[in-house]
């Protein structure tokens, strides 16, 4: 049978990592930082993604140039993209911007079905 290696001596151990675990939580902080923020700011966008769609369709109380069927597509997307995360529990920044494609969608084909084609 094979022996477990013997472990790292305590001293050679600190010496070696003393001049880089400095640096590299401050590197690593400040990623997850960056990281975190272009992930609300992807979120905060896409609250907006289809407002001017809504707004027009609204306004003009007409659907026209507005596919139904490829609107149905899109959401269906989003929502199949938004299981998976959700499943593994994600946080919302990483998907969030689904569930608001989703939602927005949703409302735009009820708006679509009140206010058919002319």
């Amino acid at each position: 049978p094979l022996s477990p290696p013997a472990p790292f001596p305590p001293a050679l151990l600190a010496a070696s990592t003393s001049a880089s675990a400095a640096a590299a939580p401050a590197a690593a902080d400040l990623a997850a930082v960056l990281g975190a923020a272009v992930g609300y700011l992807v979120l905060a966008g896409s609250l907006v993604y289809k407002v001017p769609q809504l707004v027009r369709v609204v306004k003009k109380r007409d659907s026209t140039g507005v596919s139904f069927s490829a609107t149905a597509l899109e959401t269906a997307s989003a929502a199949l993209y938004v299981m998976y995360p959700v499943r593994l529990g994600m946080p919302l920044d990483s998907f969030g911007e689904s569930v608001f494609n989703c939602v927005q969608n949703m409302g735009l084909m009820a708006l679509l079905l009140w206010f058919p084609a002319k």
